[in-house]
């Protein structure tokens, strides 16, 4: 979630050129250039310290790449148990998520779950206790849920989901979206995930460049994938998942999370979960 200055060549743009990249958005389809799976082969690049960003993925992991571009099929009473159990409302699988330009009813629903991390808490010269996953003092939730809260949903170290807004709401949260303007304000579903971070000793003295490693929890990982089929089920079509610094590439004082991110590890949640909602 911190910002940084990215030098990077920027490979999202505002599409105008006849010619397509995969990685370009189209202002008037509201939508990056590509099929599913090659927005997400772009847009799901690592993310490395100071915002670089991995080369283009040449494949999905197995779960995803067979899930983008379909339909879900999706067991809604199995899937509502599960957000049951994980202390969630399951009466939000019977609303539809937000749609683009604020909401706008000819609008196209949202398109791109959007993967964070908080950057937060600042740990400083301090280095990462051994319990990461269980200290309370990391994953204080209810500090981030605030009616301008900058997310729809925060997921803690021990798989805690809480929501800021309902995925009905159009919420802005990356410099990408303010780029394109208007038209991108509830086309995008952002999801944070609390992650803390160090000082990166040859860098400034309140940079927070070094994440831990692994940089999610396991169970975080498993709240992701709940997430990510609920609010999938109630678009009706598998949103095309995205990191936040892929977004932010090229614009200054971007960003350069989620850092860390194991994208096998959550297509195996993913996986796990829809041999239980299929």
């Amino acid at each position: 979630m911190r910002r940084i200055v990215s030098f990077a060549v920027c490979a999202l743009i505002i599409a105008g050129p006849a010619r397509a990249e995969p990685c370009a958005f189209n202002q008037s389809r509201l939508s990056f250039e590509g099929t599913a799976i090659e927005q997400a082969q772009c847009l799901l690049r690592r993310v490395e310290k100071w915002g670089h960003l991995g080369p283009q993925l040449t494949q999905l992991p197995p779960a995803l790449n067979g899930l983008l571009g379909t339909t879900p099929s999706i067991k809604k009473d199995k899937l509502a148990q599960k957000l049951k159990s994980a202390g969630l409302d399951a009466s939000m699988l019977t609303r539809p998520v937000s749609r683009a330009k604020g909401g706008a009813a000819s609008a196209p629903f949202a398109r791109y779950f959007v993967i964070h991390d908080t950057s937060s808490p600042w740990l400083g010269d301090k280095a990462f206790p051994p319990g990461i996953d269980s200290d309370p003092s990391l994953f204080k939730l209810d500090t981030y849920i605030k009616p301008d809260a900058v997310a729809h949903a925060f997921v803690g170290r021990t798989g805690l989901i809480r929501f800021g807004h309902d995925f009905s709401v159009p919420w802005r949260a990356t410099k990408r979206e303010k780029a394109i303007g208007l038209a991108s304000k509830g086309l995008f579903l952002h999801i944070e995930n609390i992650q803390p971070r160090r000082r990166e000793p040859s860098g400034g003295p309140k940079n927070d460049a070094i994440a831990p490693i692994p940089g999610l929890s396991p169970a975080q990982y498993d709240s992701l994938a709940l997430l990510y089929v609920a609010a999938s089920h109630r678009a009706k079509s598998w949103l095309i998942p995205a990191f936040h610094a892929a977004l932010d590439e090229g614009i200054s004082d971007g960003h350069d999370d989620p850092q860390n991110f194991d994208l096998a590890a959550f297509d195996e949640a993913l996986a796990r979960l829809l041999q239980s909602v299929e």
